[in-house]
């Protein structure tokens, strides 16, 4: 029954595909409308919502901080000149491909990304492990990545495309148990704190804090 509803349902999956890549080349407003939205399209000529608004903002504003900011190395300059240095995790190195990287220079466990993408990361406990090759070939192809056609997010276009290597952090030293990173998010409204977001174990939870 599952394999008959698959073959059903190809032409129009297939058609749909090709209509939203034609989006994503020559009408990104039009496929932000469709990616974005929560329970209806956005009205991008009439935004309300915070999610409407941010994506009129994407396409109606000056979004080079947008750039500087999304870019997971140049965010770290950003961060020092905010005083906020200490707060980095340490940089192994920077290169513009992949095939310039020198894995005997880098120690034993590590974390590689590109700085133009969002989920192009690649965590490193055992680099006696490493296939390198293959390393290298999915980091060159993540580079090539136009990350902001397939999210409707042009601001990642303005990214100069690099790899960086990371210092890789123990999940176990942590205030929280969790299998993975801690992640904190704080949306401020008018530079006020008004939300908080903790990510653990790859899933999302609502905390309240005063």
């Amino acid at each position: 029954m599952k394999n008959l509803q698959r073959i059903t349902l190809f032409p129009y999956y297939a058609i749909r595909r090709i209509y939203h890549c034609y989006l994503q080349r020559y009408n990104p407003r039009k496929y932000a409308k469709i990616l974005h939205r929560c329970g209806r399209e956005l009205d991008l000529e009439h935004p309300q919502d915070l999610n409407e608004k941010i994506n009129w903002m994407k396409f109606n504003t000056d979004t080079t901080r947008w750039s500087e900011l999304a870019d997971k190395y140049r965010v770290r300059e950003y961060v020092r000149k905010c005083g906020l240095g200490d707060f980095l995790v340490r940089l192994y190195g920077v290169w513009e491909t992949a095939d310039e990287i020198d894995f005997s220079k880098l120690p034993e466990s590590f974390v590689l990304k590109t700085n133009n993408a969002s989920g192009t990361t690649l965590i490193v406990p055992n680099k006696k492990e490493l296939d390198i090759p293959v390393i290298r070939k999915t980091l060159n192809q993540w580079l090539k990545q136009p990350y902001g056609i397939k999210s409707a997010e042009p601001h990642y276009l303005s990214i100069p495309p690099c790899i960086i290597a990371e210092e890789l952090l123990d999940v176990t030293k942590q205030p929280i148990a969790s299998t993975s990173l801690i992640d904190y998010k704080i949306l401020c409204f008018d530079g006020n704190p008004t939300y908080i977001i903790v990510g653990t174990n790859r899933t999302h939870k609502d905390v309240e804090w005063s």
